[in-house]
């Protein structure tokens, strides 16, 4: 049976000894459950204030902050369902705000009554919640989340509170998180599985730190996490200098990470063999993960079950077909959702089937223990106008393991060779040297799977330039549409 955690969050501020911390203008501020929910109810004061009723939905933007969590966990207990967007990440909050029916948004860098609201409460003793906890029945809804946008339009769909109790669920019967665990989270608070961690530690006792990005080094280094949860990007950053093997550059590494880390939780990508290699010879349990927005968490390693170069085992909760073509098939036990909410029927159909799986779009394996792998995305699939079917990822994350290639992307649909757009790790790598590194990452491929021709970009790949998403993914549309006549123009080169 799964455990109703939802509508246990609210009133486990009671007595939880969870502390969430931040930088705020430079300072590290700690806020207790104490605060938490005097703070909530306040919050909940003021969406009666703007004529707000449960079953409402809330859009919120805005940095990660107190202030953005607080508005969400107020959300929880009064029953509106919460939005975060960020227009940084490719959301058109217009669109979305159009098609998702949403009735208020909350701007957390310019609401000055928000803002006043907050500042006002710092100075008030704690008070009792003005209304019962909004109690969630099983299919019914806490929430909006969106695709990441990297192939365009954003979806949307409703989260369900009980796909929300089954991934705590999962995560804590994996890892045991407990007083004492102090855990790291970075990423946008819209993507909602950051939001998971702040529910975690009211639920399980640890501590979260909530930062922006930026902030990731400073806050491991001042406040030593015992969890960092990240992305590929990071976390390949983190060890790209490192000589694994020299002692001194091991205490180096870990004095970087805070002399605290229990584990690191990387998903949204896979990582570089290279840097699972580093992170192994340091002595640092790094656990990959595979879940998508449609499905919450659906495979993951952790302690005692670990293979390198899988995404893990599948949780209980979930089941996983693969179609004829490698596609990965999911079905859970307490579904996401019902499906998009802007989009057509028949576009919807594609990904949330009838049977009850989801069509998650990556094409992967599992091998005789039951450990998932994933080997690209069947719309990234590379078909050579020789009829081959090149996947593109193993071969960009060859070529990134390459000193000096910060990033590569890889085209060549509908051309008898492939081309690719790359990043150099600095302006001081000169072009010989990208050459050379392009040669050896290609010297044990055949010839289908080898980059023949190449630009090298001068602008880095960015969320700000609209070519990577918010998790660090490129956008190849994006990335085609401002280089895609350059590698045209290498293909007319050659005839």
């Amino acid at each position: 049976m799964n455990a109703d955690y939802v509508n246990n969050i609210i009133p486990r501020l009671s007595s939880s000894s969870v502390k969430l911390h931040f930088f705020e203008n430079g300072e590290h501020v700690v806020y207790d459950a104490k605060a938490i929910k005097r703070d909530i109810a306040r919050t909940i004061e003021l969406f009666q204030k703007h004529g707000l009723k449960p079953g409402m939905r809330i859009g919120i933007v805005g940095a990660n902050s107190y202030e953005w969590v607080i508005v969400d966990l107020a959300c929880l207990a009064y029953g509106l369902l919460s939005a975060g967007m960020d227009a940084a990440a490719g959301h058109d909050i217009d669109r979305i705000v159009s098609e998702c029916d949403i009735d208020f948004v909350y701007y957390l860098d310019k609401d000055e009554q928000l803002n006043k609201h907050f500042d006002k409460s710092a100075s008030h003793d704690e008070v009792e919640l003005s209304i019962d906890p909004h109690r969630y029945d099983g299919k019914e809804a806490i929430g909006l989340k969106f695709t990441s946008g990297s192939t365009g339009h954003v979806k949307a769909m409703m989260l369900r509170s009980t796909s929300v109790s089954d991934t705590l669920t999962n995560v804590q019967a994996m890892f045991n998180h407990q007083p004492g665990d102090n855990i790291l989270i970075f990423l946008p608070l819209y993507l909602f599985q950051q939001r998971f961690w702040i529910y975690s530690g009211i639920l399980f006792d640890h501590d979260v730190i909530v930062v922006p990005y930026r902030f990731a080094i400073t806050a491991m280094q001042r406040l030593n996490p015992s969890v960092v949860m990240g992305v590929p990007e990071f976390f390949e950053r983190l060890v790209q200098d490192i000589d694994a093997h020299d002692e001194q550059c091991k205490l180096a590494f870990n004095s970087l990470l805070g002399n605290n880390i229990r584990y690191l939780w990387s998903g949204s990508a896979p990582l570089s063999e290279d840097a699972l290699d580093k992170y192994k010879q340091l002595g640092i349990p790094l656990y990959q993960g595979y879940g998508m927005n449609e499905t919450c968490i659906i495979a993951k390693n952790y302690p005692g079950n670990n293979r390198v170069g899988s995404v893990g085992k599948v949780v209980p909760s979930k089941s996983v077909l693969l179609e004829g073509s490698g596609q990965i098939l999911v079905r859970s036990k307490h579904a996401v959702t019902d499906g998009y909410l802007n989009v057509s029927e028949e576009e919807g159909r594609q990904v949330f089937r009838e049977d009850g799986y989801v069509a998650t779009g990556d094409i992967g394996y599992l091998d005789e223990d039951g450990y998932l792998y994933i080997t690209g995305r069947i719309k990234d699939l590379i078909v050579l106008s020789t009829g081959k079917k090149v996947a593109p990822v193993p071969i960009e994350k060859s070529l990134e393991g390459m000193a000096v290639i910060e990033r590569a992307v890889v085209f060549g649909s509908g051309k008898h060779y492939l081309t690719a757009v790359l990043q150099r790790k600095s302006s001081s790598v000169s072009t010989d040297e990208i050459k050379l590194a392009v040669t050896e990452s290609g010297r044990n491929r055949v010839a289908d799977e080898r980059v023949h021709k190449y630009i090298v970009c001068d602008e880095p790949m960015s969320q700000e330039n609209g070519l990577l998403t918010s998790q660090f993914k490129v956008k190849r549309d994006a990335i085609w549409e401002r280089y895609g006549d350059e590698l045209l123009a290498l293909y007319e080169s050659a005839n």
